[in-house]
């Protein structure tokens, strides 16, 4: 089997019977489903705002948690076509999207498929305010060619403070003769965690620096950042992340790529 799409679809007027595209459910060869839909949140939560295109939300969460299920059981081709329905009664299908060659033959990430058939067939322009600087600095890394195997995630330093064993985790990490250390900063709150956030951010930093300085190791650290709107803390705390690292605004992903390929060399 192929790499598939099925495309979820809503009829707001059944007189009419003119639907519009709600979501994507991708299929690897090996039937693992992936999915992607209006209204729903990075963590998987319904974002009741973004669905007033629903005549029911509710309705529409039901037909959610139906195709969520199809994805977390899989798909084999008798269910994809099981699951693919004519234009009929209901206000919600799925309709066969396309197909595209095996993933032997088609290097590209799924999820980085999945994102790209989102912004094609259901929003051309997609919401980065309902993503986390997470999801979008690893949509920033996924479009940036690193040599294969020098990209780090998760990445850990062992630090001793006191005799005490500190492990120091790094979202990512890349290796281009100087050490690249990469942590994401949220900043969503106006209070005590986004400062806590930066805190922690630059003890990390600093406490990483001290042992690759006394390995004799060149590095760079980077913080990835989404900022709330501004206010006064925000500068401060910008200012505070801009004194140990570069910092980097993943809320324009296309303009944090080209700022992060220079930084790293990629």
């Amino acid at each position: 089997m192929n790499t598939q799409w099925l495309v979820a679809k809503y009829i707001p007027d059944m007189r009419r019977r003119e639907p519009t595209n709600v979501g994507v459910i991708l299929i690897e060869p090996s039937g693992v489903a992936h999915g992607r839909f209006r209204a729903v949140r990075p963590d998987g939560t319904f974002d009741g705002r973004s669905a007033r295109f629903a005549a029911s939300g509710d309705n529409y969460r039901a037909h959610l948690r139906y195709w969520r299920h199809l994805i977390d059981q899989g798909f084999s081709p008798e269910s994809v076509a099981a699951a693919i329905k004519p234009i009929g009664d209901e206000s919600y299908f799925l309709e066969f999207g396309g197909a595209r060659l095996s993933a032997s033959a088609d290097p590209t990430d799924p999820v980085v498929l999945l994102d790209q058939l989102y912004a094609t067939l259901v929003e051309e322009t997609p919401e980065n305010e309902n993503l986390g600087v997470s999801e979008l600095s690893d949509a920033v890394i996924r479009q940036l060619a690193f040599p294969e195997g020098a990209l780090h995630r998760n990445s850990r330093i062992e630090a001793r403070i006191g005799g005490a064993r500190d492990p120091l985790v790094f979202d990512y990490r890349f290796d281009n003769g100087a050490v690249n250390l990469m942590r994401n900063v949220p900043l969503s709150f106006a209070d005590q965690r986004s400062w806590d956030a930066v805190h922690a951010t630059v003890y990390s930093f600093k406490a990483a620096e001290s042992i690759l300085e006394a390995e004799g190791k060149q590095q760079r650290h980077i913080s990835f950042v989404k900022p709330r709107s501004d206010d006064v803390e925000l500068d401060r705390q910008l200012g505070v992340l801009g004194s140990q690292a570069t910092v980097v605004d993943v809320s324009d992903p296309d303009r944090a790529k080209e700022e992060l390929g220079n930084l790293l060399g990629v």
